[in-house]
């Protein structure tokens, strides 16, 4: 695993936001941030690769269809993907530790340029990753394990993996279908076929055997309004890999062209 080191003494921390932190409002229910910004980072992009209980309990999802994932970086040599940077005090990094567990969180380099192409920052910046299976996610987040230190409150963090669908972390599919149901149809046909949110206790605890792991379509919707509103949604939709981690989401869009209009649909922000 990559050495978990940055900048010493540091009065902000940077958080690089790929995910639902792109939004700046989501990113405000868990800590305080400043000076939010669009950069870089080389060497990785996103992929629907995490089975998530929260996409589940939150509803927008398609259980029998593993349609369930939320986004983590994974490695992609020299591949450059645009993120969004956050300064977060210190105090403040036990409620980001919290709010991605179950992640691998690293260090990585980041920068942000100017109009006329030329670097205007740079730095390291902290940036949820995926663990390369779930016995890594396990060990990083058992209570003395190196990610769950940081967190304030070790109560939440285990109940939060002791609800996590397993398997969390699935390694990647080849040969994974474009189409994760028999239902192309209409944004009103995908919306129909999602569930709605559950409790706790009616949350399922493993994956649909033998079936690939699909984005939720309810949280590629938040994702997609995210990086619309930081003028990254293009980015994303070409970028993005589903969990095979080589179809773009562009190309799983285009063959799905109901869950297309589904996402683009605006719903109101809470």
């Amino acid at each position: 695993m990559r050495p978990h080191a940055g900048p010493a003494e540091a009065e902000v921390v940077t958080v690089a936001g790929v995910g639902s932190l792109v939004s700046e409002a989501s990113a405000r229910e868990s800590f305080d941030f400043s000076n939010f910004r669009v950069g870089e980072v080389r060497g990785w992009r996103r992929s629907f690769c995490q089975s998530n209980w929260v996409n589940v309990a939150s509803g927008g999802v398609s259980l029998e269809s593993n349609e369930v994932a939320a986004l983590a970086m994974v490695p992609a040599a020299d591949y450059v993907s645009h993120v969004a940077l956050l300064d977060v005090a210190p105090s403040e990094l036990p409620g980001f530790y919290e709010r991605e567990a179950g992640y691998r969180i690293l260090w990585v380099s980041f920068s942000v340029k100017g109009q006329d192409g030329s670097v205007i920052e740079e730095g390291q910046a902290l940036m949820c990753a995926a663990c390369d299976d779930d016995a890594e996610a396990d060990r990083l987040w058992a209570p003395d394990g190196e990610m769950a230190r940081r967190c304030e409150d070790q109560s939440y963090v285990r109940e939060w993996m002791s609800r996590a669908l397993r398997p969390m972390w699935p390694a990647p599919q080849a040969d994974m279908p474009l189409r994760p149901c028999d239902c192309a149809g209409t944004a009103q046909s995908v919306e129909a076929r999602l569930s709605p949110p559950i409790s706790l206790e009616e949350l399922p605890r493993r994956l649909v055997p033998g079936l690939p792991l699909y984005p939720a379509p309810g949280y590629l919707r938040d994702c997609a309004q995210a990086h619309e509103a930081a003028g990254l949604l293009q980015h994303l939709l070409d970028s993005t890999c589903l969990s095979d981690r080589r179809t773009t989401l562009t190309d799983y869009l285009a063959a799905n062209p109901g869950l297309d209009e589904y996402i683009r649909v605006r719903v109101p922000s809470s």
